[in-house]
């Protein structure tokens, strides 16, 4: 299987395929239609998710209006996007250009 790292080396631009594998690298849980009863099924930021239950079920932060979000950011096409997950990584991180 071809790294993140490779296919980000790769792309010749951002897509919603790079958006999702990132996420998922960098703690988004991707929660199945058929869990959320309805058909696109959504996803759940890492402040908001705990883990699996014994129901494989997942386990939110215990607010009763949890986000369920669409799509993850789109860290391969928007700046915004990017420079949050930079500063949630790695807090106080600069880039001169």
């Amino acid at each position: 299987m071809t790294s993140l790292l490779t296919k980000l080396q790769r792309a010749k631009e951002g897509s919603r395929e790079l958006d999702r594998l990132m996420a998922r690298q960098f703690g988004w849980h991707r929660v199945e239609p058929w869990r959320l009863a309805n058909r696109n099924g959504g996803w759940i930021a890492p402040e908001d998710f705990h883990g699996i239950g014994s129901d494989g079920s997942p386990i939110l932060d215990g607010f009763p209006n949890t986000r369920i979000w669409y799509d993850p950011p789109h860290y391969t096409t928007s700046l915004d996007a990017i420079v949050s997950l930079i500063e949630r990584v790695k807090p106080g991180y600069h880039i001169r250009i």
